[in-house]
């Protein structure tokens, strides 16, 4: 393993750690509460991703992020890349103890990969495996015939917790981060892990792109070369200002796509040049000629064919032999160099967007418009909904006259349900889509989208893509550029931006999304603890005044009846209640378990819904119950059976106002049986469809309507048969229905 050091360090005399440690640009999470700790690590992801995001020279950004790790998560961060031969290279560390860090780098020094394979370094270089590992001597011991030298090492260091995360780019694995913790209070956690992994990601993003930048610059050098051996335009004019242009070469036909001869009038170049770049222009060249010196210029110009590129005039000045001045000028296309500088800017702008909030939405918005008019003239941005189509959530526009517009075909063009729209194809296969050039002949999906949007804006598209919002393996929605009046041809550099653009947009997203969902979640469990004591308070309130009254009073046996039966109701509102929890938890843990037997589900259902007639008539509700004379036969629990039943017309009759209607119907349908309970009672909210079966999700109705265990119950047995249920309801106030199907069947 090399060093990037002239001379090798001798090993070091390990001493005791030093108490004086650097200050930490970050709090220790050990030394903030939980609720702090989210909060932690987003500030050291954002600095760490503006210290990646500030230089081209990662080595030092490299040494910075370890500064910004050592003593804030760990007691030494190393940084290795791995050469050309596969040997790592260590490029940045940081220690809190300076001679332990010395220590550990010599330890490094001596080692191999081809001599010490097992090395976890070594290991998880090779193989992209990250590893956590606490005691690290302990494992040395596990192994069979350990190196008796590396746990003497190991033991002297002292070292508590480890981790070790691989630096990926693009599917490649191109070094190693280590933390070590020699803190006895500080073990790693799957937490810290992720952290590393996603400072891990951000750092081989930074050096990937450092390294792209650099050959990139080297490409641009031998290109420059090469022009100065005649292969680029080159031309000769005279005057101050230049009024005649002596010579053009050939080459300068393919860079503009106009004839020599056109190329050599002097005022041809105010229709090349761009408008907003000409005036500039002129007063270099002006600048520069007058002052009899050598300069460079850079500008725009719009190609024969209508497209623009980077123009760079390298100028020489001198003295004609007529006395008037000579310009001689080498001119070069850095269309290419200068969208690499952009793409770069506008990735790492793109990434601190993104960092800075958890409200997707904006940091959506501010993406699009960080993409125009600098590299799409429309830039669209669909999500998934609930039920699976595709929404417009964002756009951005160079136009403002077709702003309206395009963004009124773009909310309609994704309920165009055709599998080969360009759109529904990216969202359903995850594989990115590319229109080049607007007019070569393409797929008939990708034509007719083309001319649907050329139709809306007036005006033809000259390329386009659109790429997947992929997270965690999920597509969560789609991102479209359109190029119109820049003239603009999209390249297969452009859709990879595109892509890695569109991946972090998705990570924002779904961490967006896991966020406000960890929220919900612990809103639910403050809402469901509240009502779960308040429902038990109620029979247990109850019984203890029966206790008291039983022990100050003499009652008679009428008395005593009714309070017998009161204590006897109670008790069983209190153990359904606890049923219900311990019927949860069972299915979470996996531990339900069903008595199976062929069940006459006519007579169960007749049965169990006719027991519910007195509670109906107390709430002044007509029950309806239609079964088949024929008996309709399925495999399953009758104790269960009867529960899903008694739960969905509980709930039904509850959530009915007086004077209402519950109608409780089976049906056989093709292979199976088909259970509706239908009401007129308070209906359900259209955002409350899609949770109405999750455990506690009543709790968060306002007034509360119980604990919300009864259709999670209800859910969960009916799966557990086979089954499947369903709610429906057209909104608030209008009822609700609940579909229950089983598959039809006999024990044998």
């Amino acid at each position: 393993m090399r060093e990037r050091k002239t001379q090798q360090p001798k090993p070091p005399r390990p001493r005791a750690k030093k108490t004086g440690q650097r200050p930490s640009p970050l709090q220790s999470p050990q030394r903030i509460g939980e609720p702090g700790r989210h909060q932690f690590t987003s500030d050291l992801l954002a600095k760490a991703g503006q210290e990646l995001s500030t230089s081209l020279d990662y080595q030092a950004t490299l040494k910075n992020v370890t500064n910004l790790i050592v003593p804030a998560l760990a007691n030494d961060c190393f940084i290795f890349l791995k050469q050309e031969d596969g040997d790592p290279e260590l490029v940045a560390s940081a220690h809190t103890d300076a001679e332990r860090g010395k220590l550990i780098r010599d330890i490094m020094t001596r080692l191999s990969p081809r001599e010490h394979p097992h090395v976890p370094i070594f290991a998880v270089l090779y193989t992209g495996v990250p590893v956590l590992t606490d005691h690290p001597e302990v494992a040395l011991l596990r192994e069979p015939g350990p190196d008796e030298e590396m746990l003497r090492l190991a033991l002297r260091l002292g070292i508590r917790s480890r981790i070790i995360v691989p630096l990926k780019a693009r599917g490649e694995i191109i070094g190693v981060m280590t933390w070590l913790s020699v803190d006895s209070e500080r073990l790693y956690t799957n937490d810290d892990l992720k952290t590393a992994e996603e400072i891990a990601l951000r750092a081989a993003y930074a050096i990937d792109n450092a390294r792209l930048h650099e050959a990139q610059k080297l490409a641009n050098q031998r290109l420059n070369d090469l022009l100065n051996g005649l292969q680029a335009s080159v031309w000769e004019g005279r005057g101050d200002p230049i009024t005649e242009v002596s010579f053009v070469n050939q080459p300068a036909e393919g860079l503009f796509g106009y004839p020599a001869e056109r190329l050599k009038d002097p005022n041809f170049s105010r229709k090349m040049i761009l408008a907003e770049d000409y005036p500039r222009l002129m007063g270099q060249y002006g600048e520069g000629i007058g002052n009899r010196r050598d300069f460079e210029v850079e500008y725009r110009a719009r190609r024969a064919d209508g497209r623009i590129i980077w123009i760079r005039d390298m100028v020489r000045v001198t003295q004609a032999e007529d006395g008037r001045t000579m310009v001689r000028a080498v001119t070069t296309d850095i269309t290419a160099h200068k969208q690499a500088a952009e793409r770069l800017r506008i990735l790492a702008e793109a990434g601190k967007t993104l960092d800075t909030s958890l409200d997707y939405e904006t940091t959506l918005a501010n993406v699009t418009g960080l993409i125009v008019p600098a590299l799409a003239d429309d830039c669209i941005i669909f999500l998934g909904s609930n039920d699976g189509k595709l929404e417009m959530v964002t756009s951005a526009h160079s136009d403002p006259a077709r702003a309206d517009i395009a963004r009124e075909f773009f909310r309609h063009y994704p309920l165009i349900e055709k599998p080969d729209q360009p759109l529904h194809l990216v969202h359903r296969t995850g594989q990115s889509v590319l229109m080049q050039d607007a007019m070569v002949a393409v797929d008939a999906g990708l034509a007719l989208s083309r001319e649907q949007y050329e139709s809306s804006i007036g005006t033809q598209v000259n390329a386009g893509l659109a790429v997947p919002l992929r997270s965690r393996g999920q597509i969560l929605g789609v991102m479209v550029w359109v190029c119109v009046e820049s003239g603009r041809q999209y390249g297969q550099d452009d859709l990879k931006l595109a892509e890695e653009i569109a991946n972090r947009a998705a990570l924002a997203v779904d961490n967006a999304r896991l966020f406000k969902a960890a929220q919900d979640g612990v809103a639910a469990r403050d809402r469901f603890l509240a009502m779960l004591g308040h429902e038990l308070r109620n029979p247990l309130n109850s019984i203890s005044i029966v206790a008291k009254m039983l022990e100050r009073e003499t009652l008679s046996d009428e008395r005593l009846t009714k309070l017998r039966a009161l204590i006897g109701r109670e008790t069983r509102q209190i153990s359904t209640l606890v049923d219900d929890l311990l019927d949860v938890s069972r299915v979470l843990a996996g531990k339900m378990s069903l008595a199976l037997q062929s069940i006459d589900l006519t007579a169960l259902v007749r049965e169990s819904a006719q027991s519910f007639e007195d509670m109906a008539r107390q709430r002044e509700l007509k029950l309806a119950v239609t079964v088949p004379e024929t008996a309709i036969t399925i495999v399953g629990d009758p104790v269960r059976m009867h529960q899903v039943i008694a739960n969905l017309v509980t709930n039904a009759i509850k959530f009915t106002a007086p004077a209402g209607r519950v109608e409780v119907a089976l049906r056989s349908d093709a292979d199976a049986a088909v259970l509706s309970i239908r009401d007129t009672g308070i209906g359900i909210a259209p955002e409350m469809l899609d949770r109405i079966f999750e455990p506690f999700a009543q709790a968060a109705l306002m007034p509360p309507h119980g604990l919300g265990l009864g259709l999670s119950v209800v859910k969960q047995v009916t799966e557990l048969h086979g089954g499947k249920v369903t709610a429906s309801s057209e909104g608030v106030g209008k009822g609700a229905e609940f579909l229950v199907r089983l598959p039809l069947g006999t024990m044998h």
